[in-house]
Parts: structure tokens; C-alpha cells; sequence
């Protein structure tokens, strides 16, 4: 019986055209399924074929691997939501203590930084969008801050 590739590739047993069977699995089981299929048609060589169509065959089904959902509930509940809360901590707390012994750098004016050759559509000009007076210096210095009634230093 010729496959419907004009016969090119040989059936062996009652199994699919083997051009059919290799488009269907992953490229290195294709490898070595056209190695085997180079062979002479042996006995080993239909015994090497069946076994590896029954190894790449997903219709049987495992009762191990079926899905389970609860597993990866508990997985995300008990495992990432208390790793991204530590995270948070983590990172709150780190930051806390930046905060408390932060102070702003001696100004420098560089010539080359803060180099503006007209002013920003917005504002005064001189400020950028997105400016902190904290820790965004003026060309000309840094700005005075109005005293923080929060901040007990």
C-alpha cells in the first residue's frame, strides 16, 4: 500500500506513514526515527519503532499526571504571596533606613551637566517634568527647602 507522499517512505506493520508520524514529534525523536528508518527493516528495527511510538504517545494518559489545581493554589498561597509580603519588608525596611541618614550631596556645577539651550515648555523653564527638589539640583544650585514638620532631626 503507497502512503500519500507517493511511497517515498516506507509503512511498517500497521503504523502510519513515517513522513505523517514525523511531523507530528519533537525534531530529535525525528532524528532518530530516520536513523532507524535508514535501516534494513529488522525485527530490532520495528521493536525500536513501536517502543519509541509508545514512549512519544501522549493517548495513554498517567493517573500521575493529571491536573491538579489544588496543588497550585496552596503553591501561590503559601508560597508567593509570603514571598512577594517579604519582599515588600525587605524592601520597605532598607529603604526606611536610607531615608534616615540621607543628606544631599555638595553642589558641583559641572559644565557639562544641567546644560540647557532653551527652556522647558513647562513651569519656570529650568525645572524638568518630573522635578524633586530633594535630590534635583537647579544649574545654578541647589533649591532651599521649606522646613518638614514631619521630620524630627
Amino acid at each position: 500500500m503507497h502512503s500519500t507522499y507517493g511511497g517515498i517512505f516506507p509503512k511498517i506493520g500497521n503504523y502510519v506513514d513515517l513522513r505523517e508520524f514525523c511531523e507530528r514529534i519533537p525534531s530529535k525523536a525525528t532524528m532518530i526515527l530516520s536513523k532507524a528508518s535508514s535501516l534494513r527493516p529488522t525485527l530490532a528495527n520495528e521493536l525500536v519503532l513501536r517502543s519509541a511510538m509508545r514512549w512519544m504517545s501522549g493517548a495513554g494518559g498517567h493517573a500521575g499526571h493529571q491536573p491538579n489545581p489544588g496543588l497550585w493554589q496552596k503553591v501561590f498561597l503559601f508560597v508567593c504571596i509570603p514571598a512577594i509580603g517579604l519582599s515588600g519588608l525587605n524592601t520597605y525596611l532598607v529603604e526606611k533606613e536610607h531615608h534616615e541618614h540621607f543628606s544631599r550631596p555638595e553642589f558641583k556645577p559641572y559644565e557639562y551637566m544641567r546644560i540647557r539651550t532653551k527652556p522647558f515648555p513647562w513651569g519656570d523653564g529650568q525645572r524638568t517634568l518630573f522635578h524633586n527638589p530633594k535630590v534635583n539640583p537647579l544649574p545654578d544650585g541647589w533649591e532651599e527647602l521649606p522646613e518638614d514638620p514631619h521630620n524630627k532631626h
